[in-house]
């Protein structure tokens, strides 16, 4: 069950002290889970999850500073230096789950019990770094080799306690490319509504990462295969013809996006672009709103997609622009990122990018010129005899445009361009 690794697992001098620390004081402590697999299939290790016998009492009389974080479940954080704290987690078994999520009561135990409770077999491999070994007590080192996704024990129990372990299926999938065990399709569907009992804040944080995974569109195709998409997205999987048509635009849209991708707003984005395009102009803003606020997203995301979704149909319109509204409309602060998306969306489309080059070869001077100082102000107009109104503002404007357009570049020129047009 034992099995030599040839090289170590890489983890910094305070880690290495506490599992030190721990074994000298008579207790077991591995490194587990995502960090071991991690390592195993040459990636880069992130956060370290470390298991012991000794009880989270025992932990704190070992080590001088600790966190009690989930003390009545096993788990303390113990500090490992200045600014690096890592889990320290007692071996346990689960008592009944209640609410699809979280365990009852637990029971501290052995190594055995400990790895009964993992979710999937590849993430129930634990490490001994002073022996340089793993050890495997459900084939998680054969299901590495065959790239493959299984639980441990039955997958419909596993499922039923956690239902986060149903959109986790899909996103490590993705994440590690691998596929899903046959077996584990029946379970998923069949638990599928449990996902109604999550937070919207666990289910938009497994989903953030599927999006930013090396394969989104396979994470959208999983969560179709596995009935999960009518859960998450009631609203596309309402309409007649997104399951087919629409979500393989999505998918196509998703897939290119891995190319160029700022951020993950702009993955959501990409998302909702089809089915946002598909609502009633008179009603867009408003549709759009109810998956923002199923997910609970914050106003800035909200206000991000939103703008983004809007800006994205105004490429079309970029060669018909009046000059002062294209540069005005180029030099926006979040122009950068409506480019961008526009870019994936051409791509993904007939790949005709003309529109995108022809804004990006203008935006250099569009910025020049909207960072030029304003020619005149309202103080202007005032000595100029205006009254304070709503005319000051179209007289501004009329002077920003004529300047955006470079046909006047003076203050005297703005002048002469307000008596001949706004006096007498």
């Amino acid at each position: 069950m034992w099995t030599p690794i040839e090289r170590p697992l890489p983890v910094s001098p305070g880690v290495r002290q506490i599992l030190s620390h721990l074994a000298q004081n008579g207790y077991e402590a591995y490194v587990v889970g995502g960090a071991v697999r991690d390592f195993l299939l040459g990636r880069k290790v992130k956060d370290l999850d470390l298991v012991s016998d000794a009880t989270p009492d025992q932990v704190a009389e070992l080590f001088p500073k600790t966190l009690p974080i989930g003390k009545a479940f096993g788990v303390m954080k113990v500090e490992a230096a200045p600014d690096e704290w890592v889990e320290v987690a007692t071996f346990r078994s689960d008592g009944a789950y209640v609410d699809s999520r979280h365990p009852k009561s637990v029971s501290f135990g052995s190594l055995e019990e400990d790895s009964l409770r993992r979710d999937f077999t590849i993430n129930a491999l634990y490490y001994d770094l002073k022996q340089q070994r793993v050890l495997d007590l459900h084939r998680g080192l054969d299901d590495l080799r065959a790239r493959r996704l299984q639980t441990v024990g039955l997958a419909i129990q596993r499922f039923k306690e956690d239902a986060l372990r149903l959109l986790r299926a899909v996103r490590i999938a993705c994440e590690l490319r691998f596929e899903i065990a046959p077996d584990l399709r029946p379970a998923i569907i069949e638990t599928a509504p449990l996902l109604k009992r999550l937070s919207a804040e666990r289910v938009c944080q497994e989903l953030d990462r599927m999006w930013l995974s090396d394969g989104p569109d396979r994470a959208l195709e999983l969560l179709r295969e596995f009935e999960l998409l009518p859960l998450l997205f009631p609203e596309w999987c309402s309409e007649p013809n997104f399951l087919g048509k629409s979500l393989a635009s999505v998918k196509k849209l998703m897939k290119v996006s891995r190319e160029g991708l700022v951020d993950l707003d702009q993955a959501w984005t990409l998302l909702f672009l089809h089915w946002y395009r598909s609502r009633p102009h008179a009603t867009r803003a408003a549709d759009i709103e109810i998956p923002f606020r199923r997910f609970k997203f914050s106003n800035e995301r909200s206000d991000r997609i939103l703008s983004t979704l809007e800006q994205s149909l105004k490429f079309r319109e970029a060669y018909s622009m009046r000059e002062a509204t294209l540069y005005r409309w180029l030099s926006e602060p979040d122009f950068g990122r409506w480019l961008q998306f526009h870019h994936i969306e051409a791509k993904a489309g007939d790949g005709n990018l003309a529109a995108y080059e022809f804004c990006a070869a203008l935006r250099p001077e569009a910025l020049s010129r909207a960072g030029r100082p304003k020619l005149l102000s309202g103080e202007d107009l005032k000595d100029l005899g205006f009254s304070p109104g709503p005319k000051f503002s179209s007289i501004l404007k009329r002077i920003e445009d004529l300047t955006l357009e470079g046909i006047i570049q003076t203050k005297d020129e703005a002048i002469e361009t307000v008596l001949r047009e706004f006096v007498g």
